[in-house]
């Protein structure tokens, strides 16, 4: 562990208690602490979780793959994490990457399982009511093919159509949601040279709850120095759009 530069949970509280002057080493753990050290490790888990919600589309760091099998006569394949599911526990799903209006410009990609990615094709997206009256009506239920289509339901769920045989595995980006830090040796998902910025943040709190408005000023002056540079280094650069005529 390294106080001086946090790399886990139990080392960014630690340097909270150090920038905030309290006595001592600070905690020895993060788990089942009372008193100010409790609110230390409070201040410090909500600071994760806000910087999270500030850019939750957004931040690289938030976003992840799913990788799934399709299952004979399945079409539809919910949040989860056992069989015939996307294999994403809905506790951890924020929200499913489409990175334009175009239904070619999509993460849902399929490949067959034995032939490898050299297989793979991008999924078409369609409304999942469209989805539905194509592939979920007549004759098509009974049809087992390779999927060319995907649609999203109101859970979050994935139908894909036609509706497939097994033996293919369908990939897609997502990104996770904001998620709490818990135990000493979680990680936040960003680049550890940002994790002070938990540290700053939480030192904001500590002033407003302690009574401290300088401690609360010191976190304040870093925080908005290190902001601008991890929206720098962590969100989607501006693209230029190109001539109207």
């Amino acid at each position: 562990m390294s106080v001086t530069a946090p790399a886990s949970f139990l080392d960014i509280v630690q340097r909270l208690a150090r920038e905030c002057r309290v006595p001592g080493t600070g905690p020895s753990t993060v788990v089942s602490q009372t008193g100010l050290l409790a609110r230390l490790v409070n201040w410090a888990s909500a600071a994760w979780v806000e910087i999270q919600a500030m850019h939750p589309e957004d931040w690289n760091f938030l976003r992840q793959s799913a990788s799934w099998t399709t299952v004979a006569g399945t079409s539809l394949y919910p949040l989860g994490t056992g069989a015939g599911t996307v294999g994403v526990a809905a506790s951890a799903f924020g929200s499913w990457i489409t990175r334009a209006t175009s239904s070619r410009d999509s993460t849902f990609r399929c490949y067959t399982t034995s032939v490898g990615t050299t297989d793979e094709q991008v999924l078409d997206r369609t409304g999942y009511d469209a989805w539905r009256d194509t592939y979920l009506m007549s004759g098509a239920r009974s049809v087992r093919s390779r999927p060319v289509v995907c649609a999203i339901d109101d859970a979050f769920g994935v139908a894909l159509g036609p509706v497939p045989a097994a033996g293919y595995t369908i990939t897609a980006d997502y990104r996770r949601k904001p998620v709490f830090l818990e135990a000493d040796a979680d990680i936040p998902a960003c680049p550890r040279e940002y994790f002070m910025l938990i540290v700053y943040l939480a030192m904001k709190k500590y002033g407003a709850g302690e009574g401290a408005p300088r401690l609360y000023q010191e976190g304040a002056a870093e925080y908005n120095k290190m902001l601008p540079q991890m929206e720098r280094a962590c969100l989607p650069r501006p693209r230029l759009m190109g001539g109207l005529g």
